[in-house]
């Protein structure tokens, strides 16, 4: 049995303090004041050998591992080139589990074969990826080309097509993000959606500027998601009907429509969102409808002086975050406590993915996958099934 002391344990609506958290196996086997672990220890030293063994938080944040919804990958490699290395990265960096994102890809091939690297990585026993890696997020290609990076390689949907990224993901798609006022669209979230009757699959709005009709009309199919908001959108006030007056556009339906959650990159400058519309978002959805994400591309140190990555002087393409750092960036911009942060990073995205009950929150019987922060969320130990990394 592990025993983590002298942690402030960071609950889903708390932080708790003079107590300790007992890891047995790889789940979370109890968290009990330190006066009832200092009569267990007593008890334990009677013992020819010791059975508890104890790691000194000092003073420091326990929280869940980070699971970080919308990651392309990291150091130098996107997942469709080398997931286990994206891993790693990302794992060091707090976050225990991710869902692998796709690019959009000039071709079909291409894409399957993005697909199938994922998949073959999980597979290897013992792999960080086959640990750490819990889905597939697929980012396009039915989305709006007006929006976002590759956008040139958006396209309608295709049965054929996405019946095979389906085959050749073996059940790993929890995430697909689609424009839905895009021809075809939702002809074929309605076809996935009675078809995926064992699992669903959470779709997603995005690189789009559908109205709140057109979003509504998709929310019983599985539409529960907004890609990356005030990214990559028709977020640019729409031209009024009556001049003076302003309309509802896309990023605006999102936050109106209650069953929609929004991920957010919170970059440190306020690039990808701005503070004061961090804010905003916050005030108008509150931390049960809002996921941090990185939106982590493949940089590397060297080619990367800040935590965003920009082409052609002006284009977003991505991050350069990590989700610990898109955790303090959040509560720099918007005043949140640590709390809210694990919150948004952890236990939302675990809820929105259905397996909150195993992951998302310190709780006795969940997932021993715990991170230990600073103030500023840097990160000082991770522990993945229990086991220290």
């Amino acid at each position: 049995m592990i025993c983590i002391k002298n942690c402030r344990i960071v609950l889903k609506d708390s932080v708790l303090e003079n107590h300790v958290v007992l890891i047995e196996d790889d789940l979370i086997h109890s968290i009990i004041p330190y006066s009832q672990y200092t009569v267990l220890k007593d008890k334990d030293k009677n013992k020819e050998k010791s059975n508890i063994y104890e790691y000194d938080a000092k003073g420091r944040y326990l929280g869940p591992g980070l699971i970080d919804i919308h990651n392309h990958g990291a150091d130098g490699v996107w997942f469709h080139e080398d997931p286990e290395k994206a891993c790693i990265y990302h794992l060091k960096h707090g976050t225990t589990s991710m869902l692998a994102t796709t690019l959009i890809r000039p071709t079909h091939k291409q894409m399957t074969e993005d697909i199938r690297t994922i998949v073959n990585a999980v597979k290897i026993k013992n792999s960080l990826a086959s640990k750490t890696i819990i889905g597939i997020h697929m980012e396009g290609p039915y989305m709006n080309p007006k929006y976002g990076a590759f956008k040139e390689y958006s396209r309608i949907p295709v049965k054929k097509e996405y019946d095979e990224y389906l085959k050749e993901a073996e059940g790993m798609i929890k995430i697909w993000t689609i424009a839905p006022e895009m021809e075809g669209v939702t002809e074929f979230v309605n076809d996935i959606s009675e078809s995926k009757t064992d699992e669903s699959i959470v779709f997603s709005a995005g690189h789009s500027e559908a109205t709140t009709d057109m979003l509504k009309a998709l929310l019983d199919k599985g539409l529960k998601l907004q890609t990356h908001g005030c990214c990559a959108t028709g977020c640019y006030p729409s031209k009024p009907i009556y001049e003076g007056t302003k309309e509802v556009d896309f990023d605006h339906a999102c936050w109106l429509i209650d069953d929609i959650t929004i991920e957010l990159i919170a970059d440190s400058k306020g690039i990808h969102v701005r503070e004061d519309m961090l804010k905003l978002i916050y005030k108008i959805k509150g931390r049960d409808r809002l996921v941090l994400v990185t939106d982590s591309t493949n940089f590397t140190k060297d080619n990367n002086s800040t935590d965003v990555n920009i082409l052609n002087g002006t284009d977003l393409a991505g991050s350069a975050l990590t989700l610990n750092k898109a955790c303090f960036n959040m509560m720099k911009h918007t005043d949140i406590s640590i709390t809210d942060a694990f919150y948004m990073a952890s236990y939302i995205p675990a809820k929105l993915l259905g397996i909150d009950s195993k992951k998302g929150s310190i709780e006795p019987g969940k997932k021993a996958d715990l991170v230990l922060v600073d103030d500023k969320m840097n990160v000082h130990s991770v522990w993945l099934g229990g086991k220290l990394i």
